[in-house]
């Protein structure tokens, strides 16, 4: 299914240091059909046990692989080797030489940021772009709370990201559109 309409209103938010995060996360999950709201759903009990500091991630894992998005899975395998790494002390690539760990927190939450639009793809639309969003809120959630200026910062960076990918799938239609359609 495509979400025409929630992610263009998606773009309309503002970070001035008072966003409804819960507000708009359930603005999101109130557009979402069924089936895909229970994909969310889903992801959200990865953020509960991951807030929790290390509930049952085996079984939840084992639940994303019988899902049907390959966002979520593909979600659920790069977080799953992430801390299987950071607990073996295996650090991703130049972060295994950042010794504030600030800093090493938001180099780790920028390859987050950076895994979720892979995941993504072309996909601007639809379910992996509601996902996509969400993986991203919830940076900016935990920026806004440690520091409001990169909180706004990483919001703005959100906002105009949306911006570019929707200009991009409304450049490619027209490209792909042939002659004399609707589109001319």
């Amino acid at each position: 299914m495509k979400y025409y309409t929630l992610i263009a209103s998606l773009k309309e938010l503002s970070f001035d240091g008072s966003v409804d995060f819960a507000g708009v996360r359930e603005s999101v999950l109130e557009a979402l059909s069924g089936p895909d709201r229970r994909v969310v759903d889903l992801f959200y009990e990865w953020e509960t046990i991951a807030a929790d500091g290390g509930g049952d991630f085996a079984d939840y894992y084992d639940r994303v692989e019988r899902c049907g998005s390959s966002f979520l899975r593909g979600w659920a395998a790069f977080d799953r080797e992430l801390r299987e790494g950071i607990v073996r002390g295996v650090w991703p690539e130049g972060l295994d030489r950042v010794e504030n760990i600030l800093e090493r927190e938001r180099g780790l939450d920028l390859l987050r940021w950076e895994r979720a639009g892979e995941l993504r793809g072309f996909d601007v639309f639809g379910l992996d772009a509601v996902l996509c969003y969400l993986v991203r809120l919830g940076v900016v959630e935990r920026w806004a709370k440690v520091d409001p200026v990169v909180g706004r910062e990483m919001f703005d960076n959100l906002v105009r990201g949306l911006n570019q990918s929707e200009a991009e799938a409304r450049t490619n239609e027209m490209q792909s559109a042939p002659v004399g359609s609707a589109t001319d």
